[in-house]
């Protein structure tokens, strides 16, 4: 299962991953949707969605915090794991629901895509990842649940990797699924193939 924004509540991501799987992968992004209390959709508050599903998912990918990092209009910080009313607090207590609510589940928390678009504050995006890994560091327990670094996978500029600077066009979905199907199935070492002279001598 997929939850978080339109990243993945657009056409590619979930039929991508359907078909490299080869199982089907649901859908629970909404576009526009934040991770923190304070903005639309928040994540932090839709946990219930995937805890209810019967039978629970056996991997669920969380994409979420693109939307918290942009928007100026939400009064949200970055902030950490224990104040309450900021980014790092509800990431902790979403993923805490989750974790506690799909105890068999195996969660891949997607860093922040690279973006054009201005990250509010004067922060930056390193530090909204960063704070996506302070939220999974507070969750007790937190073994399930894998951080993926994105920070290299795509050229955000428009017409290259994205259709606008932020979502994805086919080529950088392409590039994001790749990304995944590297880190979950990550590839056998291979042996360097033999010569001919080195094979008949057996």
């Amino acid at each position: 299962s997929c939850t978080g924004t339109s990243a993945d509540s657009s056409f590619g991501f979930p039929s991508l991953l359907t078909s490299n799987l080869g199982i089907g992968v649901a859908n629970y992004g909404i576009s526009g949707s934040t991770v923190g209390a304070a903005g639309l959709h928040p994540m932090v508050s839709r946990t219930s969605t995937l805890t209810n599903l019967t039978p629970q998912p056996s991997t669920v990918f969380v994409l979420g915090g693109y939307n918290d990092a942009i928007q100026n209009g939400i009064t949200e910080n970055i902030g950490d794991a224990v104040t309450s009313g900021t980014f790092v607090y509800d990431y902790a207590v979403m993923m805490q629901a989750l974790v506690s609510g799909m105890p068999n589940t195996v969660f891949y928390c997607i860093g922040i895509l690279p973006t054009t678009s201005a990250v509010k504050g004067g922060t930056t995006l390193a530090q909204w990842n960063a704070g996506v890994k302070a939220a999974i560091a507070a969750v007790s327990p937190n073994t399930n649940i894998i951080y993926i670094d994105t920070v290299s996978w795509i050229n955000p500029t428009t017409g290259v990797d994205t259709i606008d600077g932020v979502h994805p066009n086919p080529q950088g979905y392409l590039k994001v699924t790749a990304g995944l199907m590297a880190r979950i199935f990550p590839p056998r070492r291979q042996q360097p193939m033999r010569t001919l002279a080195e094979r008949l001598k057996g």
